[in-house]
């Protein structure tokens, strides 16, 4: 899927080089998720835990102008945004045991990893104030995640759950400066997947990427 995602905005790319009303933009950074709290594969109060949250996070980007005067445009935006892979592990109070402050019921081993990847459309009102473009941007996303969870209840029972991958609509909302074909852009993507039976880590994540455009 990922590679697939790739090729797609590649194929933009070139579109972009061929007419001069597309601009292409790559951008690097990191990523940090919100998880979805104690007890969605991880128990954070008195047992052994540990999370990856922070990624790295890529962009490939093609922005159309719509609008532009002197110092206010506006851009349309297709953006492919990678995520990074999450991990979660715990020596965790099984489900049928559980309970926020359940420390001493027998204890199973979680393991688990996944990753949050997807196609975001977006408005973005830009001002220009002495060579620099300060913007804002908001639009909807569709996005799909993954997860494999690895389980070895305390009494030997092992469980491989892996997540529904379904896709989903969600939002991204950020803001961004920038000066002459670098910026400087952080947003938010909202990650809804709290109805499948056995969801991923995130709900959640925070981006902050250097971009450029071509």
């Amino acid at each position: 899927m990922k590679t697939l995602a790739l090729v797609f905005m590649l194929c933009f790319a070139m579109c972009a080089r061929a007419e001069s009303f597309f601009d292409v933009e790559v951008g690097l950074g990191g990523a940090i998720s919100r998880d979805m709290g104690d007890g969605i594969w991880i128990q954070k109060n008195g047992v052994p835990h540990s999370e990856t949250l922070g990624t790295p996070a890529l962009l490939l980007g093609v922005s159309v102008p719509v609008y532009r005067s002197a110092t206010f445009d506006i851009r349309g935006r297709l953006d492919y945004v990678w995520l990074g892979q999450q991990k979660a592990a715990c020596l965790c109070v099984s489900d049928a045991d559980y309970a926020a402050h359940n420390y001493n019921a027998p204890r199973g081993s979680f393991n688990g990893f996944g990753h949050v990847q997807g196609f975001a459309l977006t408005i973005e009102p830009g001002y220009t104030w002495h060579g620099y473009r300060l913007s804002a941007e908001v639009g909807p996303w569709v996005n799909w995640s993954t997860w494999h969870e690895s389980v070895v209840e305390s009494y030997g029972l092992q469980v491989n759950a892996n997540h529904h991958t379904t896709p989903e609509i969600g939002y991204v909302v950020g803001a961004g400066i920038e000066r002459g074909t670098l910026s400087l852009h952080y947003r938010y993507y909202s990650v809804r997947q709290a109805w499948n039976p056995y969801p991923g880590l995130q709900t959640g994540v925070h981006m902050l990427t250097l971009q450029k455009l071509f």
